[in-house]
């Protein structure tokens, strides 16, 4: 036997909320989410039934467009972290690669469909000088009739994934100064979804968010800004957000055959949290290496329906200081 056939991830599709095609993928992965119960006589050897009791099937992926992911999770007013993408099939195709040439162009290509998804962002992270990522995936359920992921054979490409849009670690400010020596941000949704089904029917036919409990992990090589939040610092245990500038983290867009686009330039993302409080989570340092500490953001919601980040895809940059 031979290899015959290989693949490369492509590109993830939306037609819901609306059309787009995020790509600049770094890894991508249906999961079936399979429950197999094996059951066998009392005192036997040997197990002589298997069956499948339930599936969380899915849509996982990274990727350094973070502007499309976002903005489609702000489309029509959204919170940010999550898009309702039930209204259209959502596609994750694989190009085939050809033998002794690159990738196909013909209708030979690998694509699976969900009609039914809800899709959420886990975590954005951000380091000096490497490309941002940000890891999303989509919940998919069933209509209760079809399956809810299937296979939909081979197919032709449609679109042109590019590689251009990959943004960096700006500046962070935490009440509107600057964070000196910063390292590397973390930001997480700490998503929590439902999911239900009924009839014992393998699939689920429902899901929603049940709640966000987003975090932002700040790693600096300041050790003094633990004198702003530290245990001892001049607000006892933490630093309160000022509800007016709260923690603003900038990714700064890199710019195609240079270095960074212009501070000045409407390119930039911000994420922000106006409310909540600010910790310092640890400092340490190992030998000769420079030493680190880690500030802990725990956003807050002003009510209970209202989303603790704030996002803007297209915005200047504040003056790294």
């Amino acid at each position: 036997m031979s290899v015959k056939e290989l693949y490369t991830l492509y590109a993830v599709n939306t037609t819901s909320p609306t059309a787009s095609m995020i790509s600049q993928l770094s890894n991508g992965a249906t999961t079936g989410g399979l429950d197999v119960r094996r059951a066998k006589s009392a005192g036997a050897p040997f197990f002589d039934m298997a069956v499948i009791d339930r599936g969380a099937p899915g849509v996982v992926a990274t990727s350094t467009d973070i502007k499309a992911i976002l903005d489609l999770c702000l489309n029509g007013g959204g919170d940010g972290m999550s898009a309702d993408t039930s209204g259209g099939n959502v596609l994750l195709t694989f190009q085939k690669v050809v033998k002794f040439a690159a990738r196909s162009v013909g209708a030979d290509n690998i694509q699976f469909t969900a009609a039914q998804s809800l899709m959420t962002w886990g975590s954005i992270n951000a380091s000096h000088t490497d490309d941002a990522t940000i890891d999303f995936g989509f919940a998919i359920t069933s209509d209760g009739t079809n399956p809810p992921l299937a296979y939909a054979g081979t197919v032709t490409l449609s679109g042109t994934p590019g590689g251009k849009d990959r943004w960096c670690l700006g500046p962070v400010l935490i009440n509107g100064t600057q964070v000196d020596g910063v390292r590397s941000v973390n930001i997480q949704t700490g998503v929590q979804m439902f999911s239900a089904g009924d009839n014992s029917l393998p699939w689920p036919t429902f899901t929603a968010i049940n709640s966000f409990n987003p975090t932002i992990a700040i790693a600096t090589s300041d050790l003094a800004e633990w004198g702003n939040m530290g245990f001892a610092g001049p607000h006892g245990a933490g630093l309160p957000l000022d509800g007016a500038d709260g923690v603003e983290v900038f990714l700064r867009k890199k710019k195609n055959d240079a270095v960074l686009e212009a501070e000045v330039a409407t390119v930039h993302i911000s994420i922000q949290a106006l409310n909540g409080i600010a910790t310092a989570d640890g400092a340490s340092s190992s030998g000769t290496d420079s030493g680190e500490m880690s500030i802990m953001v725990s956003p807050r919601s002003v009510d209970t329906l209202t989303s603790p980040l704030v996002f803007d895809t297209a915005t200047a940059c504040p003056v790294a200081t």
